[in-house]
């Protein structure tokens, strides 16, 4: 009897302490492009922001090259195993994540950010206006190109990122009905070497090329590094690149580039983690979130404003 009496307080007391125990709170799966690039640094910093002002812990990973589409797919499946309360995701491939990303709604909120997807089965998008800043870009070189225009070269980043392939074609739709004409482009996948060989190539195949235009980040280095190369050092190359690291911002420091248009990866970050933190919590969150990108030139690039977008915080910095 004695025995009974112990065993039912017992079990009475590991009753009461796991009532008052505070449920656990689920992590916020965060899935970048690629864990690799000055940018996703910056988006793991912001993101880290994010979750601190909301008060939700994030579990951010991300496959190791922007080429990586199932690596990222097994990492979806994976955090969903894991019992995610929400998810952000930035897709490599429009296509291939779409059903993984419809999947992934039919459990918790799903934010896509950085770059679209070929589905509306998701709770918000967060991203640059790529189409715009493409547009922004072709403008600019229209207007470095002068009356006379002449021939450029696209250092294309992906067919199946979204992101990049709207800012190519934006750009394309600026210098429609212009003298300045693309008369190359080829496709990298976020290489940078891929990228300095093709910027090479096309700056040796096409003499009078005077201009050249990179969609990311990988892609205006690998020009950078073209553009180094002796024998093309004193050629005159209108450069627009997209995106930017320290080695970009010195580059235009340098007068390598001509201008260029940053993203906000940090605010990307920040905003997306808060989305997904509000969702969490059921409340309503606005689907359709751009960030409008910005042209920096010589002129503007030493304004407070324009140097946090050239330099943003890494996720090493925020430590």
């Amino acid at each position: 009897m004695m025995r009974q009496r112990v065993a039912v307080c017992c079990l009475l007391a590991l009753t009461a302490v796991g009532c008052n125990r505070a449920p656990a709170v689920k992590k916020i799966a965060v899935i970048p492009k690629s864990t690799y690039s000055t940018f996703w640094q910056s988006v793991h910093a912001g993101a880290n922001q994010g979750a601190t002002e909301a008060g939700v812990p994030i579990d951010w990973d991300g496959p190791p090259k922007e080429t990586d589409t199932q690596v990222q797919i097994r990492l979806l499946s994976d955090m969903m195993v894991k019992g995610s309360g929400a998810v952000v995701i930035a897709p490599q491939d429009a296509k291939a994540l779409a059903e993984p990303i419809k999947n992934a709604h039919k459990q918790v909120p799903v934010i896509v950010m950085d770059s679209a997807v070929d589905t509306d089965d998701y709770t918000a998008f967060i991203a640059t206006d790529n189409r715009e800043g493409g547009r922004i870009a072709g403008r600019q070189m229209v207007k470095l190109l002068g009356d006379q225009g002449g021939k450029v070269a696209l250092i294309r980043n992906d067919p199946g990122a979204a992101s990049t392939m709207d800012r190519e074609e934006g750009f394309k739709e600026a210098i429609k009905g212009t003298k300045v004409e693309v008369v190359a482009e080829q496709f990298h996948k976020s290489d940078v070497q891929a990228a300095t060989r093709q910027a090479q190539d096309m700056l040796l195949s096409n003499r009078d090329l005077v201009g050249i235009f990179a969609s990311n980040e990988p892609g205006t280095i690998g020009v950078i590094n073209a553009l180094k190369a002796e024998e093309n050092k004193d050629r005159p190359i209108k450069f627009v690149g997209f995106d930017g690291n320290e080695v970009i911002a010195d580059a235009l420091d340098r007068g390598m580039i001509h201008a260029r248009v940053p993203q906000d990866p940090f605010r990307m970050g920040e905003r997306a983690v808060k989305a997904a933190a509000a969702a969490m919590k059921g409340e309503t969150v606005e689907k359709n979130q751009p960030i409008a990108p910005t042209l920096v030139t010589p002129e503007n690039k030493s304004e407070p404003a324009i140097q946090a977008l050239l330099r943003p915080k890494t996720e090493s910095e925020t430590k």
